[in-house]
């Protein structure tokens, strides 16, 4: 499903739309912590990653 985010905050591109999951958060914010997260069921959503 096609979503609009839009993202204000640090780190992140101003608006991006993209093809995205509920699973796909978890993964996209233990990215932009740092922190590792191999066995994630969904996918890091690079395209609101700068």
């Amino acid at each position: 499903m096609a979503k609009m985010v839009d993202c204000k905050q640090n780190g992140l591109r101003k608006e991006a739309f993209l093809e995205m999951k509920h699973i796909d958060v978890t993964p996209t914010m233990a990215k932009l912590l740092g922190a590792p997260f191999p066995n994630a069921d969904g996918r890091v959503l690079e395209e609101v990653l700068k």
